[in-house]
Formats: C-alpha cells, sequence, structure tokens
C-alpha cells in the first residue's frame, strides 16, 4: 500500500468518511479527487483496511450489534412503573434499574409556587420514543415489510426488502455513475 493511500485512509476515517475530501488530503489532485476517492473506495485492500479500523475502533468503545441491540431493547421495553417506589414518589436515581435509567432521555428539576403561595419541586422525566425504537426492532426482526405504492397508468402495490443494496455514486467530472459500462 502506497503512502498516498494510508494517508487516504486515514483522513477518510477522520473526515468523516468523506472520499473526495480525503483524497485532495492525500495528495490527489483538485480536479480528479471525487473520481479517486470513488476509485480508492473500490481498492480491495484499501476496502479491507477502512472496515477493520472501524471494526477496531467500534470492539475498544464497545460498540457491537449484540450492545446496539440490548440498548434498543432497554428502549422498547422500559417500563415506567419502575421509576416510582411504593408510594408512588420518585425513586432515587441510583436505585432505578439499567433497562428503564437506559430509556430516560432527559431529567429536568424545576421549582414551582403551588395555590398556597408555597414553593414545591416539580420533577419532570422524558422517555425516548417508544414507537419509533419498536419500529427499528420490528425491522431488524424481520417483522415489518415495507409498502410502497407507486403511480402511473395503473396503481401498483409492491412489496420491497433491500439487502445489502450498494450505493450507486454519480460522478459529476465524466457524467458516468459506477457501474456505467459507457
Amino acid at each position: 500500500m502506497t503512502t498516498k493511500q494510508k494517508i487516504f485512509i486515514d483522513s477518510y476515517i477522520a473526515g468523516g468518511f468523506n472520499a473526495t475530501k480525503a483524497a485532495k488530503q492525500a495528495g490527489y489532485s483538485e480536479k480528479t479527487a471525487y473520481s479517486s476517492g470513488q476509485r480508492l473506495l473500490k481498492d480491495v485492500e484499501i476496502k479491507v483496511e477502512i472496515e477493520k479500523r472501524i471494526e477496531q475502533h467500534l470492539t475498544e468503545i464497545g460498540v457491537n450489534k449484540k450492545a446496539v441491540l440490548e440498548q434498543i431493547s432497554n428502549l422498547a421495553f422500559a417500563d415506567i412503573r419502575q421509576i416510582f417506589n411504593e408510594v408512588g414518589s420518585f425513586k432515587n436515581m441510583q436505585d432505578i434499574d439499567e433497562r428503564t435509567a437506559a430509556a430516560i432521555s432527559g431529567v429536568k428539576f424545576t421549582t414551582k409556587k403551588n395555590e398556597d403561595g408555597d414553593y414545591e419541586e416539580v420533577t419532570d422525566i422524558k422517555f425516548a420514543d417508544k414507537k419509533g425504537v419498536l419500529e427499528i426492532l420490528c425491522k431488524h426482526l424481520g417483522l415489518v415489510v415495507e409498502k410502497h405504492q407507486f403511480e402511473g397508468d395503473s396503481n401498483i402495490n409492491l412489496n420491497v426488502r433491500l439487502i445489502n443494496v450498494e450505493p450507486v455514486v454519480h460522478n459529476p467530472d465524466t457524467g458516468k455513475s459506477d457501474g456505467d459500462k459507457r
């Protein structure tokens, strides 16, 4: 692997996965940076190195499929009743179970004047959006099939499931898209 390719990989990962910017930083010309970046991303050795480094970084910070699904599960199945004690007051935060605590997206403490003129503490607890995480979980488990409607001379309903779709990248310099045989 060349020095330019190594710099491209470093810049691509550090720069938010922008191939054009990474190619420029690696020393490829401004004029050909877009096409150079796209070509470099298709290089098997570079692709493998990028994937390896991303996987290594995710492992270092403890992110894996199991951890992500556990967090989605925590958000989806948290029970709001778990934040209250036997008499109906809020539990201390350290007494809330891990699943429920993970689903809390915000806590706001305010002091308000009540009808008697006394001040009282008000605690607002906001939970994560259950509907959104349940949709993610259902899609992951294959419980949801997306339905798209296309209109033309006649209405056609198609059920579409996309698996391992490679994005098509259009190169404005050449007017071609990757995969074009022109």
